[in-house]
């Protein structure tokens, strides 16, 4: 999906690449919906605030479904076939899919009550899914997992299945698990970050919490430390409107951040080209959403009747 790439960059639009898209519900490969996949949730993210975000969801379920329908649950085939099928079921989890949803809940609920064992394949779509979806009692499960595992991949699923949590309450409460080092280990800071920063109910309580800890952060990092670059990053990339980017410019006017400099000018140029690609892309994004999908409720509607 070289297209993407280019779009990204304002060249031409993101209908040309919405076009090229199309062939996805043909396409077996995983490279191509790995790229592919990326690249659209990266855009459901960029217009969540917006009601194009719905119909990306469904456009993208149009692509997704087939796919599920066949591909299935049990974790077989090739190593790359594997990987496909894991694509594809957190695609479709992402998209609202109900069968997939209560499936992966299922399998979690299974886990946690009768610690049945979960193909690795399969464990980041169940363990995400069953958070997302379930109760406090989910999400206490997996922190004590976290907390007691000593696999370093299996710490690592958990720790971004936390973050898929819809309750705003444990979402807070997580970010400031990262203040402790007794609770969340530093080299794993980052990743509870970036992870709750691309839940876009937890974008905006990410950068509010670095930015009323930033100092504490500094200590617990190095005020010299590159690590704290990365931090600007991942908690200001989501960012997409001229009034956050005021916001990040605002507090870090005053603000020294070291080595952090050259990633600060970065984070700062990301949101510009947000706000440029929602400018060139938004309205015929939308236009182009509701043509298409509209024209494949009259097929669908035609084929059901004939």
């Amino acid at each position: 999906m070289i297209s993407l790439l280019i779009i990204r960059a304002g060249t031409v639009s993101a209908t040309v690449a919405l076009d090229l898209s199309l062939y996805l519900k043909k396409e077996t490969k995983y490279i191509p919906w790995h790229t592919a996949l990326g690249h659209l949730f990266k855009w459901v993210r960029l217009i969540f605030n917006y009601p194009a975000h719905t119909l990306m969801l469904d456009y993208i379920h149009t692509l997704v479904r087939p796919h599920y329908e066949t591909i299935g649950w049990n974790d077989t085939g090739t190593h790359l076939e594997r990987l496909l099928r894991s694509e594809v079921l957190w695609a479709a989890v992402q998209c609202g899919n109900s069968h997939a949803i209560q499936e992966a809940q299922q399998r979690f609920s299974s886990w946690r009550t009768n610690n049945d064992s979960i193909p690795p394949n399969l464990r980041s779509v169940v363990y995400s899914t069953g958070v997302r979806y379930g109760t406090e009692e989910d999400w206490r499960h997996c922190w004590q997992v976290y907390n007691s595992s000593s696999i370093p991949s299996e710490k690592g699923l958990m720790l971004k299945a936390m973050a898929q949590t819809r309750d705003p309450w444990l979402m807070q409460q997580y970010l400031e698990y990262t203040l402790d080092a007794t609770k969340i280990r530093p080299q794993d800071v980052m990743t509870v970050l970036k992870q709750v920063s691309k839940n876009p109910g937890g974008r905006l309580s990410a950068w509010r919490m670095v930015r009323q800890h930033w100092s504490q952060i500094s200590q617990l990092f190095g005020h010299g430390s590159f690590t704290m670059g990365a931090i600007i990053k991942a908690v200001t990339s989501p960012f997409t409107s001229s009034f956050d980017l005021g916001e990040v410019e605002a507090f870090f006017k005053d603000v020294d951040v070291g080595p952090g400099e050259r990633a600060l000018a970065q984070a700062l140029e990301t949101i510009r080209l947000h706000i440029q690609w929602h400018e060139h892309n938004l309205d015929s994004l939308t236009s182009w959403l509701h043509q298409h999908l509209s024209h494949s409720q009259t097929v669908k509607g035609s084929g059901d009747s004939a």
